[in-house]
């Protein structure tokens, strides 16, 4: 029930996190900014940023809110990093079988 930053410990018995929910995540998504911005510099020099795996679903929101026409999320995020991977190792598979000829 992340999803509705509730968590139901009985039939009568529901617990609200949102407002924690939501202040952590402003303190992380502070944080991740900070970071990136110190190591990048200047953000306006990048064209787009692709926000993947399962985080992306519940921080895009939030990321975006910082540069709007930067962030993109990924379709299908969760799996999007895996995928990637995937294209990855086949090509790595296939340069190590072209140099092996």
């Amino acid at each position: 029930m992340i999803r509705y930053k509730q968590c139901k410990l009985n039939q009568k018995t529901v617990i609200d996190f949102k407002d924690e929910f939501y202040n952590e995540q402003d303190s992380l998504i502070e944080e991740v900014m900070s970071n990136f911005e110190i190591t990048v510099g200047n953000i306006n020099s990048i064209d787009r940023i692709i926000v993947t795996g399962g985080g992306a679903n519940i921080h895009f929101d939030s990321l975006s809110h910082y540069y709007s026409d930067v962030f993109e999320k990924a379709d299908d995020s969760q799996f999007s990093n895996v995928r990637g991977y995937e294209k990855l190792g086949e090509l790595l598979k296939n340069k190590v079988e072209q140099e092996s000829k």
